[in-house]
């Protein structure tokens, strides 16, 4: 290739762009559903004090920072922010991440973005179920698709360029708990699921960090104060050896001090089987605070899980203070009404941290898709709360009203997930507060705290909940903890019921008033690389 096609492949300009608001309210490219957060809408829709986070589309960062093209990365734009940008810039293309229930809001972008500049190229990435109005629809792992796109060496020997994603929580508008940073370590997944749109679409994973970059990355964030991490891997627990050595080299650097600064808190997604590695002490010492595995519908096909042991590997979890996401689904074609609500009985009665509910869902692609009839012909329900296709015993209705049902009853019958994550860290602190192990030590110290901190919001989530037995157990909690950590709690727990009875009906309208709820508005950012 010669120098002057180099210049021009290294002139090209593109703008990397999610979805436009507004999301997460009916229209008529999108469903309610589609909303900025990960698990919302699926786990604890019918929870006023669920914990709310905003999920930004970070792989277009990690691609705009690994290619030598001038790019721009824009988080959730309006039409009229897409439309500035657009002007401000000259684009060659436009990228942007697609699944299939955001395709239509993605096709009305790209008409957009064409009346705006008639030049411009769209590309979809991510899990499109077609190509439709794009130019280019690239499928895997997107740093390398986009340097051949652009001309760009595919085959890079340097480090991957991991920019730093840190990550608020809230619950009632309010920021609870610390900054989180995201770490994302790899792509696909080789399970053998029929269903998985990820190992259809990346059936090959590919691991972005290895070991050291890793290390360097948590180390990274922990120099900027930033201690909790959320990996995405779709089972990271795998590689267990892999685990224990960066956990043993974060663990043992440096003075005691910053010893105790990588007292590090992991959320993470995993197969039941992969943790099941583990000694649970060592999960504990690590600090896998929350893991999301599947259960599915508690059939046999599913190898991953040993449903036997479900309840013991739960219980355990629990007593290690580990907080679990068990993401299930109803509506297999075999499934009558019975058989769902079995499942979501199941479910129910694992008594886990969350639960996700969704109904099984044909998306493009998968294996499964060529076994149904696909009845729905907008993209735009199958957001997993729909039902798609022709099912031999259930109609649509009856199917998604048993879904909503659920929903309803995980919070009716389990209580508030904070309430849950209370009572988890309740126990591993009942269990351990008495270790000599200086890392299992340390970590009860600061569950205590978390403790102790815990009772106000205890208070509100008794006066609000419907259910007169979560009452209660809330109070049996609030006892337990004061008994625990020591009676200098009494006067502090008398002080914070009294606070969330005399506040509890004003913070019950307050919390659809300040605008807590799925309508929410996502906030906008956007950043440029090589600009």
């Amino acid at each position: 290739m010669s120098n002057d096609n180099n210049k021009a492949k290294e002139m090209t300009k593109i703008l990397f762009s999610s979805i436009t608001k507004p999301i997460g309210i009916e229209s008529d490219d999108l469903t309610g559903n589609s909303i900025c957060e990960h698990i919302y809408p699926f786990i604890m829709k019918y929870d006023p004090l669920a914990i709310r986070t905003q999920y930004d589309h970070w792989p277009l960062d990690l691609i705009a920072a690994n290619i030598t093209a001038p790019s721009t990365v824009l988080h959730w734009p309006t039409y009229k922010q897409l439309q500035r940008e657009l002007m401000k810039k000259d684009y060659d293309y436009l990228a942007i991440p697609v699944t299939t229930a955001t395709f239509e809001r993605a096709e009305n972008m790209s008409e957009f973005a064409r009346k705006i500049k008639p030049s411009i190229k769209i590309i979809y990435g991510g899990y499109p179920p077609e190509i439709g109005s794009a130019d280019e629809m690239l499928i895997g792992e997107g740093i390398s698709r986009i340097r051949k796109l652009l001309g760009e060496k595919t085959q890079n020997t340097s480090p991957i360029k991991h920019p730093l994603f840190p990550v608020e929580h809230y619950v009632a508008g309010f920021k609870i708990t610390d900054t989180s940073g995201v770490i994302l370590e790899k792509v696909g997944c080789n399970g053998n699921c029929d269903f998985c749109t990820t190992a259809s679409y990346h059936p090959t994973p590919k691991i972005l960090l290895n070991e050291k970059e890793m290390i360097d990355l948590f180390r990274e964030y922990l120099d900027y104060g930033i201690y909790r991490f959320i990996v995405f891997n779709d089972d990271y627990l795998k590689y267990k050896e892999r685990n224990l050595r960066i956990y043993r080299t974060l663990h043992n650097i440096g003075s005691l001090e910053e010893r105790t600064q990588a007292l590090t808190q992991i959320t993470c997604f995993s197969r039941m089987d992969s943790v099941q590695q583990y000694d649970p002490i060592q999960l504990l010492e690590i600090g896998y605070n929350q893991i999301w595995i599947g259960v599915e519908d508690f059939s046999n096909i599913h190898s991953k899980n040993d449903y036997s042991k479900i309840n013991d590997f739960i219980e355990t979890m629990k007593d290690h203070g580990i907080m679990l996401i068990l993401s299930s689904f109803i509506g297999s074609p075999t499934q009558k009404k019975e058989d769902c609500i079995e499942t979501i009985n199941k479910v129910i009665k694992l008594g886990a941290y969350g639960n996700q509910y969704t109904i099984l869902t044909p998306f493009p692609h998968t294996r499964i898709s060529n076994t149904l009839e696909i009845t729905e012909n907008r993209y735009k329900y199958f957001d997993g709360l729909h039902l798609v296709f022709r099912h031999p015993h259930l109609s649509k209705d009856e199917l998604e009203e048993i879904l909503v049902d659920a929903q309803k009853r995980d919070y009716f019958e389990l209580g508030s997930s904070i309430m849950r994550a209370i009572d988890v860290k309740l126990r591993a602190y009942h269990n351990f507060k008495t270790s000599n192990v200086p890392i299992i030590k340390e970590r009860m110290r600061e569950t205590k705290e978390t403790l102790e901190k815990s009772l106000a919001i205890l208070s509100l989530a008794g006066h609000i909940h419907p259910n007169p037995e979560i009452k209660e157990r809330i109070k049996e909690i609030q006892s337990r903890i004061v008994e625990e950590v020591g009676t200098h709690s009494y006067k502090f727990l008398l002080k914070t019921g009294i606070y969330a009875s005399f506040f509890a009906d004003s913070i019950k309208k307050g919390l659809e008033r300040k605008g807590i709820t799925s309508k929410k508005q996502p906030t906008f950012s956007s950043k440029r690389y090589n600009m």
